[in-house]
């Protein structure tokens, strides 16, 4: 259903491990603007 949406900007937060992470991800490869936020700033380093 996602590839039906046009690509826009998302913010994801808990973006650290687990849903977060994997949505982040995802939405990323699918060609949209993914605003990602972490609690440590090492962690939004591994989505880069």
């Amino acid at each position: 259903m996602l590839k039906l949406l046009p690509p826009s900007t998302i913010l994801i937060t808990g973006c650290s491990t687990g849903i977060g992470y994997q949505c982040a991800q995802q939405l990323q490869q699918l060609g949209y603007q993914v605003i990602a936020t972490c609690r440590k700033e090492a962690d939004v380093q591994r989505l880069n």
